[in-house]
């Protein structure tokens, strides 16, 4: 199955590479590369929406088998702890 890659998706990439600055060696090659600071961030945001997306992926089969399926705790015992830490 192939996978289709949106522009919406591959933008932040794309906008990165338009954005950097090669720093060369006295021959001319390419050793570095400089990135604005604001472009950086930017592309980390995106990285992180995307391991999250990932993450709710991953997670999709659990969340449909329904709570008790799936291991998720009564809301009343999540509270009557809360009240317990509360306490201390």
């Amino acid at each position: 199955m192939a996978t289709v890659i949106s522009e919406q998706t591959i933008s932040p990439i794309k906008k990165l590479v338009q954005s950097a600055r090669y720093l060369v060696d006295t021959t001319g090659a390419k050793t570095d590369v400089v990135l604005p600071l604001a472009e950086w961030e930017t592309f980390m945001d995106w990285l992180e929406d995307l391991e999250d997306k990932a993450d709710i992926q991953a997670q999709i089969a659990r969340l449909e088998a329904g709570p008790l399926k799936s291991g998720a705790l009564p809301w009343q015992e999540v509270a009557a702890q809360w009240d317990d830490d509360a306490e201390v």
